[in-house]
């Protein structure tokens, strides 16, 4: 299962969704494109706001622009929409 949790601070992105096999797996895909598209779209965020390990993913809100803060509100809209479609799959822990 794919655990997204947003607090005031920080998002963490973890786990697998277990969808479907390595590879095919439509869910993991679908969060990993939303999510890398984010990060690559944000301008006031240094890479040491960013942390990607495997199977894991912490991004710091704190330093936000106001622009970045519209493009992780998209980012989170656009997983909800996915979490909706595949609650098996998808923890969402919002605080």
């Amino acid at each position: 299962m794919i655990i997204i949790n947003d607090n005031k601070d920080s998002i963490v992105i973890s786990g697998h969704a277990n969808f479907a096999k390595n590879g095919y797996d439509l869910v993991c895909a679908a969060i990993s494109a939303i999510v890398f598209g984010a990060i690559n779209s944000f301008q006031s965020i240094d890479e040491k706001e960013i942390k990607i390990k495997k199977n894991n993913i912490l991004i710091k809100k704190n330093k936000m622009s106001t622009e970045d803060k519209i493009r992780f509100n998209m980012m989170m809209s656009q997983i909800q929409t996915v979490a909706n479609n595949y609650p098996k799959n998808i923890e969402l822990k919002l605080n």
